[in-house]
C-alpha cells in the first residue's frame, strides 16, 4: 500500500504539473512590503534573487527575510508577515487555498476574508496547522528546541494529527514538541513586538469603497482606497483614478519587466498600489486622465502577468542618444475593447476568463473616429531597447522617445514576434553574476538545522539553497488530551521561558516502536503479481475518479457562486434602475404639482386684481353720481 500511495502521488503530481502548464493559476499573491534585506526564490535556474515589492507570488515560491528584516505577502484578503530570519515556502497557491510551510522563524497571519471552500494550511517540521476562520494567528518554528507554537489571537485553528484534529481556540497557544515522543500542550496567548508591528500594518488596511467594485479575492485591492478615488463614468462605468501621479504619467511605465515562472515576462510596478490595476482589468483615458476600468465585479477574477499589447517586431530598431540603432520592444495598456493574448501556454478557458469583460464596440465619445481601436496605443505606448527589457532596467529611466508618426507605422503584433526568449534572459543572468558592483545585494538564507528540506545544488562556482516543496514527512501525530491513554505529565524544562506547564503537556504513550528491518520475502508467483497489479490499477482508477469528481464539484460550486453573484448584481442593477425611475416619476409629479400651484396662485392674483378694479370702478361711479346730484 505504501508503494501504491507513492505511485499514485507521482501520478497526481504529474497530472497537476500538466494542468498547471495548460491552465495558469487564477489567484496569485504578491510581495506587498519589505523592510531590510528580503530575497525571493522562484526559479531553480535563477535561485535566490533580490525581492521587489509587487513581485507576484505563486506555487513553489519562497520568501526569505534576513535577521532584522521583515516582509509581507498578500493573497486576496489574507496577509502573511515574516519576522527576521524566517523563510516561507509556498507549496501550493490557487483558488482552492494556500499550502505553505516554515522551517524556522515567525509568521504572523491575518485572514480578513475567509472562504469556507478554501483551505489554509501552514506546516512546520513538528506539525501541520489548519486555519479555519477569519482572525489573527502566529506560527513559530524553533528547530533548536524541536518545537512549533501556534497562537490564535482571534479566529479558530486546529493541529492536524493521525487521530483527528486538535482544536485551538482564540486566546490560546498550542506548543508541539517533536522527537521520538511527540507531545503538545496549551497556554495563554501572548504578543510581542512582532505582533504589534503586524497589528500596526493591519491598522493601515482600510476598506471603504473599493470592495463595492472589486472582489476581496483580487490581490492588491486593499491599496486602492488609500491611493486613489472611484468615479462613475457614463461610458465606462466604475473607474479608479490614481492620485499623486506625475503629469504625463502613463500605465506600465514606472516599473520593470522580469521573467517569472510559469508566465514568462511579467510586469512589476514600482508604485505601492501598483498590483491590481496592472494584473486585472483595462486602462482608459477619461478627459485626458488615465483611469483603471476593472469591468463588472467578479468573485474570482483571473490574474494575468501584464494586460498589454505589443508593437514592432523582430526587425524594428530605434535610434538612441549615441546615434546608433538598437533593437526595440514596445507595448501599450490594453483598452476595454482589446482582447488579451497570452505569451505563455494557456487553454481557451483561461483566456476567456481574462477577457470576460471585453466589449466589441468603441466608446460613444470616439464615434466617427477611425482611430478608436488604436487610441491607447497612440497615447500610451512605451518603447525601450531590447537589452533594457532583458536586463530588468527601470522603464522610467530607459524609455525612448518615439514620434507619434513612427509609432503609427508600427503594427500591433503577437507577443511571440517581439518578446525575448527565456534563453535570452538566462544568458543575461549568467553574465550578470560576475558583475558584483552592478548586481543587487542579496543576502543568502542561512542553512537551517538538520531535517530542513533544503537541497544543496551546484551552479558553477555558486551554491544555491533550493527549497523542496514536498509536504513535511514523519510529522508527529499527537493525541488529543481527551483521548490520550495513560496521560503522563511532563515536567517543565528549566531555563525555557514560555514552556507549557506540567498540567498542560501530554505524552502520547512513550517511545514509538522503531521500524523493523524488512524480512526476506519469498519470490511472488506470477498470479500474485498479476493480482497486485490489478488491485493497484483498480485503486488508481478509483482515486482518479474521486479526484476528477472533486474537481468537477469544485468547478460546479464556483460556477454556481458566480451565477448567483451575477444574478445578485443584475438584481441590484434592476433595483437601481427601478429606484431611478421612481425618483424621476416623483420629481416629474412634484414639478407638475408645483406648476399647478403656480398657475392657481396666478389665477387667484388675477381674480383679486379684477375685484379690486371693479371696486375702484364702482367707487368712482358712485362719486361721480354724488357730484352730479350736488351740482343739480
Amino acid at each position: 500500500m505504501r508503494l501504491l500511495a507513492l505511485v499514485f502521488a507521482s501520478v497526481v503530481s504529474t497530472a497537476s504539473l500538466a494542468q498547471t502548464a495548460d491552465d495558469p493559476p487564477n489567484r496569485v499573491g504578491r510581495l506587498a512590503y519589505t523592510e531590510g534585506n528580503v530575497s525571493i526564490y522562484q526559479d531553480p535556474e535563477t535561485g535566490w534573487d533580490k525581492a521587489f515589492v509587487n513581485t507576484p507570488i505563486t506555487s513553489e515560491n519562497s520568501v526569505w527575510a534576513d535577521p532584522g528584516a521583515r516582509a509581507e505577502v498578500r493573497v486576496g484578503g489574507t496577509a502573511l508577515r515574516l519576522d527576521g530570519a524566517t523563510q516561507l515556502d509556498i507549496a501550493h497557491l490557487d483558488d482552492d487555498g494556500l499550502d505553505a510551510q516554515i522551517e524556522r522563524g515567525s509568521l504572523n497571519i491575518r485572514i480578513r476574508h475567509f472562504d469556507r471552500n478554501q483551505r489554509y494550511r501552514i506546516s512546520t517540521p513538528q506539525g501541520s496547522f489548519l486555519l479555519t476562520a477569519e482572525g489573527r494567528y502566529r506560527l513559530d518554528a524553533d528547530p533548536d528546541r524541536d518545537e512549533s507554537r501556534l497562537t490564535v489571537f482571534g479566529g479558530a485553528a486546529q493541529l492536524e494529527s493521525g487521530r483527528g484534529g486538535v482544536k485551538v481556540d482564540a486566546g490560546r497557544t498550542i506548543a508541539v514538541q517533536g522527537g521520538p515522543s511527540p507531545s503538545y500542550g496549551f497556554e495563554q496567548a501572548r504578543s510581542d513586538d512582532f505582533d504589534r508591528w503586524a497589528q500596526a500594518r493591519d491598522n493601515t488596511w482600510v476598506e471603504t469603497t473599493s470592495t463595492r467594485y472589486v472582489s476581496t479575492d483580487m490581490t492588491g485591492y486593499e491599496d486602492l482606497d488609500r491611493y486613489g478615488r472611484w468615479s462613475e463614468d457614463p461610458e465606462f462605468g466604475s473607474v479608479w483614478y490614481p492620485t499623486n501621479v506625475s503629469a504625463g504619467w502613463v500605465p506600465y511605465r514606472t516599473g520593470h519587466w522580469s521573467f517569472v515562472r510559469p508566465w514568462g515576462w511579467t510586469w512589476i510596478d514600482e508604485q505601492p498600489w501598483g498590483y491590481a490595476p496592472f494584473h486585472y482589468g483595462r486602462w482608459v483615458q477619461v478627459r485626458d486622465r488615465w483611469a483603471w476600468s476593472p469591468g463588472k465585479r467578479i468573485a474570482r477574477p483571473t490574474w494575468a502577468p501584464a494586460l498589454v499589447g505589443w508593437i514592432g517586431g523582430n526587425n524594428w530598431s530605434v535610434t538612441v542618444n549615441s546615434g546608433n540603432s538598437a533593437p526595440a520592444v514596445g507595448w501599450y495598456p490594453l483598452a476595454p475593447w482589446d482582447r488579451y493574448e497570452p505569451w505563455y501556454r494557456a487553454n481557451s478557458s483561461y483566456v476567456g476568463r481574462v477577457n470576460v469583460n471585453v466589449r466589441d464596440r468603441g466608446p460613444r465619445q470616439y464615434e466617427g473616429r477611425q482611430d478608436w481601436r488604436t487610441w491607447n496605443r497612440d497615447r500610451g505606448a512605451t518603447v525601450v531597447q531590447r537589452d533594457a527589457f532583458i536586463q530588468r532596467r527601470p522603464v522610467g529611466q530607459s524609455a525612448i522617445r518615439v514620434s507619434p508618426q513612427v509609432l503609427a507605422q508600427q503594427p500591433q503584433v503577437a507577443p511571440s514576434a517581439v518578446l525575448p526568449s527565456r534563453s535570452d534572459f538566462q544568458r543575461f543572468r549568467r553574465t550578470e553574476q560576475p558583475q558584483a558592483a552592478q548586481a543587487p545585494s542579496v543576502a543568502q538564507p542561512a542553512p537551517t538545522a538538520a531535517g530542513n528540506p533544503l537541497q544543496r545544488t551546484d551552479r558553477g562556482n555558486s551554491r544555491v539553497d533550493r527549497p523542496s516543496f514536498a509536504r513535511p514527512q514523519n510529522l508527529p501525530a499527537p493525541v488529543p488530551a481527551a483521548q490520550a491513554p495513560q496521560v503522563a505529565p511532563q515536567a517543565q524544562q528549566p531555563g525555557r521561558p514560555g514552556a507549557p506547564t506540567a498540567a498542560d503537556v501530554f505524552n502520547p504513550g512513550g517511545q514509538r516502536t522503531p521500524p523493523q528491518a524488512p524480512q526476506q520475502q519469498p519470490q511472488q508467483s506470477a498470479r500474485e503479481t498479476q493480482q497486485q497489479r490489478e488491485a493497484y490499477q483498480r485503486e488508481q482508477q478509483r482515486q482518479r475518479t474521486e479526484y476528477d469528481a472533486q474537481q468537477q464539484r469544485m468547478q460546479q460550486e464556483r460556477a454556481a457562486r458566480e451565477a448567483q453573484q451575477g444574478q445578485q448584481a443584475q438584481q441590484a442593477q434592476q433595483a437601481q434602475q427601478r429606484q431611478q425611475q421612481e425618483r424621476a416619476a416623483k420629481e416629474a409629479q412634484q414639478a407638475q404639482q408645483a406648476q399647478q400651484a403656480q398657475q392657481a396662485q396666478q389665477a387667484q392674483q388675477a381674480q383679486q386684481e379684477q375685484q379690486r378694479q371693479q371696486q375702484e370702478r364702482a367707487a368712482k361711479e358712485a362719486q361721480q353720481a354724488q357730484q352730479a346730484q350736488q351740482a343739480q
